[in-house]
């Protein structure tokens, strides 16, 4: 007969495979929203964690089906939030199994890549998030002349991040953020 150690078992490890996060960055003046970029996120599990990231590349279809549903969904969504100007972003998954956008997040201002986004667009696509805003306030008949997405491209973009996949402990840092002997 078997004892009761007084413990729960533990959970067998489990994860269901994740869909692909994708960001929308968007540019808005008066109420009208332009997509200007859609990235593909390379989120992947290391070192424990779940969703670390490792880049993006800029997205685009065979067809361009998807993109218009995805520009479709975010601009609702701005527009449901009453987003009439400035920058924006929005994290979505592409649910394969519905063949629909669900919404992560979304954020009222440029999305975050220290600027890397700016020189990574400007050559496959044209234009940029900060160009786009810098013209909806300077020159607003440049914006209103935008596409309500990017045309097929047919250079690419990738951001890519290294990674560690060693599992050490970070070293312990002295108040003031330097390590002992780097003052």
């Amino acid at each position: 007969r078997a004892r009761s150690s007084g413990r729960k078992p533990s959970p067998a490890p489990f994860s269901l495979p994740s869909p692909p996060a994708l960001s929308l960055a968007q540019v808005s003046h008066e109420g009208e929203h332009k997509c200007v970029a859609i990235w593909e996120y390379d989120k992947r599990p290391a070192n424990g964690a779940q969703f670390v990231y490792y880049g993006m590349r800029l997205y685009q279809s065979d067809g361009g089906a998807r993109e218009d549903a995805l520009v479709r969904y975010v601009f609702s969504v701005l527009d449901a939030l009453f987003v009439r100007h400035g920058p924006s972003h929005a994290e979505v998954m592409w649910l394969a199994g519905e063949q629909a956008p669900c919404l992560v997040e979304v954020g009222c201002r440029p999305h975050g890549g220290e600027g890397t986004f700016h020189d990574l667009v400007e050559t496959p696509i044209g234009y940029s998030k900060l160009s786009v805003m810098l013209a909806a306030i300077e020159k607003p008949y440049r914006f209103h002349r935008l596409p309500a997405r990017p045309e097929r491209f047919s250079a690419g973009a990738r951001e890519v991040r290294a990674r560690d996949g060693r599992t050490a402990p970070p070293r312990a840092r002295p108040r003031g953020g330097a390590r002992a002997g780097e003052e």
